[in-house]
């Protein structure tokens, strides 16, 4: 994240790419939002981390590309295809396969 606010702002301040203007307030709201949501979301993460095994933590994080999918296509309005949805099928049903493989069907 870092390698890229540096080489976004680089380009910016010599004019590779150019930015529209953007005031005090505008830059403190975006900072604040950055550092808190990604912040809130790392201390969430390590603590849900902690209180599950290793091979649960990596599936709910396997799940994350469906479940951003399932958020756009419910709150957003994306549109979703039909790749898309074989996609997120393929990686659900894989995921509760290892689920009932792992706990030996006991829920």
């Amino acid at each position: 994240m870092m390698v890229c606010a540096a080489t976004f702002l680089a380009l910016g301040t010599t004019g590779g790419v150019p930015y529209p203007a953007i005031s005090g307030p505008v830059a403190f709201a975006v900072l604040v939002t950055g550092v808190v949501a990604s912040g809130l979301a790392v201390v969430a993460q390590t603590w849900a981390q902690q209180k599950m095994s290793a091979s649960r933590a990596g599936l709910v994080l396997a799940a994350e590309p469906a479940l951003a999918l399932l958020f756009a296509v419910v709150l957003v309005g994306e549109r979703l295809d039909l790749l898309q949805l074989l996609g997120a099928l393929v990686l659900m049903v894989a995921i509760v396969g290892h689920e009932i493989a792992f706990t030996g069907g006991a829920a």
